[in-house]
């Protein structure tokens, strides 16, 4: 079964605290979040959507590299939105977004404002376009 739309609020634990088994692109030490965000993945048709809240680390350390790399390219992130002073109480930061299996990456809404999406070896960025005079 394939769905054109998977929502995420995973647990906010390490995979190990649930039994996650280690995959080829998640390690022994990756959270419970990137190991359902790599299952919805695998749920999404083309053209489907992931919606996901999550840490902010989502998009950084080296435990989920190889994911982000892989959804680097195999789809494209269109918003991203750090929520750095939820309404409710967090103990960490947040960060909600949408990723779109098998679009073509151009650029990511970054806050409501376009900016570039560039992913290096997992590790992904999120800079400001360069007015065309500066470059």
């Amino acid at each position: 079964m394939r769905f054109d739309c998977v929502l995420l609020n995973p647990p906010f634990v390490r995979g190990k605290e649930l039994d996650l088994e280690p995959t080829d692109l998640l390690g022994s030490k990756a959270n419970a979040f990137l190991h359902f965000a790599e299952k919805a993945i695998s749920l999404l048709e083309p053209g489907g959507e992931l919606r996901q809240i999550s840490p902010c680390g989502f998009f950084g350390g080296s435990w989920g590299a190889k994911l982000r790399q892989q959804m680097s390219e195999t789809g494209a992130f269109t918003s991203v939105e750090w929520d750095l002073n939820p309404d409710w109480d967090a103990a960490v930061e947040v960060c909600r977004f949408t990723w779109v299996k098998g679009a073509a990456q151009s650029s990511v809404l970054f806050h409501g404002e376009e900016r570039r999406f560039v992913c290096n070896d997992g590790h992904v960025f999120f800079p400001s376009f360069e007015p065309a005079a500066m470059l």
